[in-house]
């Protein structure tokens, strides 16, 4: 797994380095953001929706299919503090055979994303001053 190390210096947009890839983050406007940038809640989403595609595309890979492209949208169902449900609507544009096509899919089906969200994950943490 990457080492993943976030700052927030002051005020928004918190700072993450993900194995030397800079990103910013902001913070909802609920939260005391400027909803400038992604937030956590839509990372968190398009993590989802980007592991369908790198899983679809290693599929793909593995077997020497041809694709033009993958396209995901996600949406997401809020509930109480929490999301209660994530669709991802993939559209691939390639040459993918009928009879691939169900392997195709329940390999899709097993990203580790979307199978950390459905098992769910336990989630720890410490705070120091």
């Amino acid at each position: 797994m990457a080492e993943i190390k976030l700052t927030l210096d002051q005020d928004y947009p918190i700072h993450a380095d993900i194995d030397g890839t800079k990103l910013e983050i902001d913070g909802p406007e609920s939260m005391g953001g400027k909803a400038s940038m992604p937030n956590p809640t839509d990372w968190f989403i398009a993590s989802v929706a980007a592991c369908k595609i790198v899983y679809a595309m290693g599929f793909i890979k593995r077997r020497g299919l041809e694709v033009k492209s993958i396209k995901a949208t996600a949406d997401a169902a809020k509930g109480d503090g929490k999301c209660d449900g994530i669709t991802v609507n993939l559209e691939i544009d390639g040459d993918i055979p009928d009879n691939v096509r169900p392997a195709l899919e329940k390999f899709i089906s097993k990203c580790f994303v979307g199978e950390t969200v459905k098992q769910g994950c336990d989630v720890s943490y410490e705070v120091s001053y």
